[in-house]
């Protein structure tokens, strides 16, 4: 699922309130957040951008997928 806050768009209202709704229910403070959940809704993990390269972020999301499809 994407979610996004755009801020030279204007979004439905509709949509603003399910963005706004999905930031506070996984406690979003920082754009852009990557979250991984689970098939349950669950969190997996969760990722800021800051300075983040390819490669980093790369080797971030491989040590997300071998630690979860234990």
């Amino acid at each position: 699922v994407l979610v996004d806050f755009p801020q030279r768009v204007k979004l439905a209202p509709d949509l603003q309130r399910t963005n706004l709704a999905l930031a506070e229910r996984f406690n979003v403070t920082h754009f852009p957040t990557l979250i991984a959940l689970d098939g349950n809704g669950m969190e997996m993990g969760r990722l800021k951008f800051s300075d983040e390269t390819v490669e980093s972020l790369k080797q971030i999301l491989e040590n997300w997928v071998s630690t979860f499809k234990k």
